[in-house]
């Protein structure tokens, strides 16, 4: 270690996480996939799922700057609303997305049709 030099390293990832631009990126997933079917379901799922470890980046930090313990309430807010766009996709025969995502999310966050 070099004498007189902190020991720790501070890393900034530039990215904007918050309510607006997540479900802007939703919407914009959305419109570039249209309906899901077993042709797209995966992509479409992989898509979304990289927004929602923003989600959960976004809840971690919402959480913590209050004090809280487990999920914040933007968190809860910010998931129930992807919840509602998810269960509007047309469905054209998947099989899997987005209808156990939008059970996962139910449970762990405690909302919808819990």
């Amino acid at each position: 270690m070099i004498p007189d030099q902190p020991d720790n390293i501070r890393v900034y990832v530039p990215i904007d996480l918050n309510k607006d631009s997540i479900l802007r990126r939703l919407g914009g997933i959305i419109h570039t996939y249209g309906s899901v079917s077993e042709k797209n379901e995966t992509s479409y799922d992989i898509a979304v799922m990289k927004l929602m470890n923003q989600v959960e980046i976004y809840d971690q930090v919402m959480a913590a700057r209050a004090g809280e313990g487990g999920h914040s309430k933007e968190g809860t807010t910010l998931v129930s609303e992807i919840v509602e766009r998810l269960r509007v996709i047309p469905d054209d025969c998947a099989e899997t997305f987005p209808f156990e995502l939008i059970d996962e999310l139910e449970h762990e966050y405690g909302i919808g049709g819990v």
